[in-house]
């Protein structure tokens, strides 16, 4: 993502309106996935947004992932 993006805060926008869509009713969390590995900015990103690191794994490829949930408290 570019960095105007980023600083105008578009990520958190659409977040936002996903978790305003997301029926918590029906569905417990959000779940998505990321790559551990040299991705600090997307990781701090989801956590800054509330997301909870629910765990990290390898793929069959060698990829380390991080699972994250977002949970209505």
């Amino acid at each position: 993502m570019s960095k105007a993006y980023q600083e105008a805060g578009v990520g958190t926008m659409l977040i936002e309106e996903l978790k305003r869509r997301m029926d918590f009713k029906r569905y417990d969390y959000i779940t998505l996935e990321t790559d551990a590995v040299n991705n600090d900015a997307a990781n701090a990103f989801y956590l800054k947004n509330g997301f909870s690191l629910s765990e990290t794994f390898t793929t069959k490829e060698g990829r380390v992932m991080n699972k994250y949930h977002y949970r209505v408290r």
